[in-house]
C-alpha cells in the first residue's frame, strides 16, 4: 500500500514551492558562508564554558569544541566539500576509527541550526584569538557577520505566510516541498499565529514531525522536508518524543549550551539513545522515514499546475531523489525560478532539464526580496 493518500479530484491552480538552502538564506548560512557560522558558534562555546570554567581535559565541553573543531578543520572552503559530501564520506567510513564519526557530525549540525534559530538578544560574538598579545581581550567578529547570527527567523516567511493564509491556514492548494531541516515556516507561522511550535506543525502538517508521525491528509496543505527537521529524538519513560528546541525553549537562555554539550557527550560515550531527526537521502537506516517523505513529495508534484522554486539548484548530488519526486508531472504547466542572477537562473534551468518534460515552461523571476505569491500565477 503506498505510504501517501491518493487525492482523487485535481485542482487546475495547484502551487507548490521547492525549497532549497536559498529560501533561508537571510537567517541561515548557505554552503559559501557555513563554515564561518560554524566557527562563530564554535568560539561561543568555547567562551561559554571558559567564563563558568568548564573547560578542562574530558569535561563535556571540552569534548564538544573539540569535535566541532575537527568538523570545521574537514569542510573545504570551497565547494568542493560540501556538508552533504563530507557527511556522505564519513558515513562510508563508518566502523573506522575517525577524529569526527558521521554520528558526531550530526549532532553537532543538528545543534547548530538549532542555535541558528534560537532567540537571541544583541550578542557580540568573540572570537578565540586575542586582541593584542598583551591583552586579556578577544576580537569581537565583525556587526554583519553578528547580525547575521542574530536573526533567528528570515523576514520572507512571515511575510509569504501572511499572504497565503486564508482563515488562518493555507488553502489545500498551496503546498510545500523542502530540502531544508531548519524550522522557518514553523517559527514564522508560530509568531504570527502566537501558538506553540508544536501545534504550528500539526497545523501547517509539516511530515515528518511527531505531531503527524501516522501520516498526513493530502486532501490539505502540507509541507514535506525531505531531510526531516533539525533535533533530537530520544526515549522517555518508554515514549517516544522529539524536542526541536530543548525543553521548548526557542531563546537562547543560559543552561541551553549545557544541555547540548550534555546530550552530545552521553551519546559520544554511547550511553544516550537519542538520535537527530534529520536525515540524509542516503542514510539506509531511516530509508523507511525518507521514502515516505518521497512519496508525499511525489503525489502533491502529481498534482500540481505551477511550480515555484525557491533557493534550489536542483544539484545534481540530489538528482535521485528529485527524480522520484518529479516522476508524474502530467499537470505541471510552468515552473517559475527565484534567483537574482541570469547565470544561476541558466543553470538551474539547466538542471531542471535532466528531471521534467521539456514542454514544461520555466520562467525566471529574478526578484528575491519576496517570495513569488500564488496570488500573482
Amino acid at each position: 500500500m503506498e505510504a501517501f493518500i491518493i487525492v482523487q479530484q485535481y485542482m487546475s491552480n495547484n502551487v507548490t514551492y521547492y525549497l532549497g538552502a536559498g529560501a533561508s538564506a537571510n537567517a541561515l548560512p548557505l554552503y559559501s558562508d557555513f563554515k564561518k557560522r560554524l566557527e562563530v558558534f564554535r568560539d561561543y562555546v568555547y567562551h561559554y564554558a571558559k567564563n563558568k570554567k568548564l573547560l578542562g581535559l574530558g569535561t563535556k565541553e571540552d569534548i564538544y569544541v573539540t569535535h566541532l573543531n575537527e568538523l570545521i578543520n574537514q569542510l573545504d572552503d570551497s565547494e568542493t566539500t560540501t556538508l552533504d559530501a563530507l557527511a556522505h564520506e564519513l558515513y562510508n567510513k563508518n566502523g573506522i576509527t575517525s577524529k569526527l564519526s558521521f554520528s558526531n557530525l550530526k549532532y553537532l549540525v543538528s545543534d547548530f541550526f538549532i542555535f541558528e534559530q534560537l532567540e537571541k538578544q544583541a550578542i557580540n560574538y568573540k572570537t578565540q584569538r586575542v586582541s593584542d598579545i598583551n591583552s586579556n581581550n578577544y576580537e569581537i567578529y565583525n556587526s554583519e557577520l553578528t547580525q547575521k547570527v542574530n536573526t533567528h527567523i528570515d523576514k520572507r516567511y512571515r511575510s509569504f505566510i501572511n499572504s497565503e493564509l486564508v482563515n488562518h491556514a493555507f488553502p489545500s492548494s498551496i503546498n510545500i516541498v523542502s530540502w531544508n531541516y531548519d524550522l522557518q515556516i514553523e517559527l514564522a507561522f508560530r509568531r504570527i499565529r502566537e501558538c506553540s511550535l508544536s501545534l504550528a506543525q500539526s497545523d501547517l502538517q509539516v511530515f515528518p514531525s511527531p505531531e503527524k508521525a501516522n501520516g498526513i491528509d493530502l486532501r490539505k496543505s502540507a509541507i514535506i522536508k525531505l531531510n526531516g527537521t533539525a533535533g533530537v529524538y530520544y526515549q522517555d519513560n518508554q515514549k517516544t518524543n522529539l524536542q526541536n528546541f530543548i525543553y521548548g525553549e526557542t531563546r537562547l537562555v543560559d543552561n541551553y549550551i549545557d544541555s547540548m554539550t550534555e546530550i552530545f557527550k552521553n551519546n559520544y560515550s554511547r550511553i544516550f539513545g537519542g538520535y537527530p531527526f534529520f536525515t540524509f537521502t542516503f542514510e539506509k537506516e531511516r530509508k523507511d522515514l525518507v521514502n515516505k517523505a518521497v512519496s508525499y513529495a511525489r503525489e502533491i508534484i502529481c498534482q500540481t499546475s505551477t511550480l515555484i522554486v525557491i533557493g534550489y539548484s536542483f544539484h545534481p548530488l540530489n538528482r535521485e531523489i528529485d527524480k522520484k519526486v518529479f516522476e508524474q508531472t502530467v499537470n505541471l504547466k510552468n515552473i517559475i525560478i527565484q534567483v537574482p542572477s541570469v547565470h544561476d537562473f541558466q543553470l538551474i534551468r539547466n538542471n531542471l532539464s535532466r528531471i521534467v518534460d521539456s514542454n514544461i515552461s520555466i520562467e525566471h523571476n529574478p526578484y528575491v526580496n519576496e517570495f513569488h505569491s500564488s496570488n500573482n500565477i
